[in-house]
């Protein structure tokens, strides 16, 4: 694998192992407890970043269009959206596909991460230098994510739940 592109993987792989550490230390019961009303449990944040990765990796997986300059408007909006996420501000989801449903145990969760964190890697360990400027990711309002914006958007998502959690 690329060097950038397996630094910014295990940072992902760092957070998602702190994820998994956090929820073995409370347990299953207490991982699923919501600390207030308005906020999300453990096991719901883990879901959320599942979905997230869910909707992350077949965009990893099929990247083939070059990625355009980015606008001055498009630009500021992915800067906004970094903003937040690495400042923990409170913001609503993008939309109600992220939202987790809070149906699935751990047991259940846990394997899927694992089975989607296999894909990426084994996608990112393909890629060439010519390729980590493709187009991985359109998020609603970061907009166009390259391999590489996409990993760092990961990052940044799973330090705003870190710092939530």
């Amino acid at each position: 694998m690329l060097a950038e592109l397996q630094s910014r993987f295990d940072l992902i792989e760092g957070h998602k192992q702190w994820f998994v550490e956090q929820s073995q230390k409370l347990g299953p019961e207490n991982s699923g407890k919501r600390a207030r009303e308005d906020e999300w449990s453990l096991t719901e944040v883990i879901e959320h970043l599942i979905i997230a990765e869910r909707n992350f990796v077949p965009g990893f997986e099929a990247a083939k269009e070059s990625k355009a300059d980015d606008p001055f408007p498009a630009k500021m909006r992915r800067k906004v959206v970094m903003f937040v996420l690495s400042n923990g501000i409170k913001v609503p989801t993008p939309n109600d596909r992220v939202i987790p449903k809070g149906e699935d145990s751990l047991d259940q969760l846990l394997p899927e991460w694992d089975s989607l964190r296999q894909r990426l890697f084994a996608t990112l360990s393909s890629r060439d230098q010519r390729e980590i400027g493709l187009v991985a990711f359109r998020h609603p309002r970061a907009g166009d994510l390259s391999l590489t914006e996409a990993l760092e958007f990961l990052n940044v998502h799973f330090v705003y739940h870190r710092k939530r959690a």
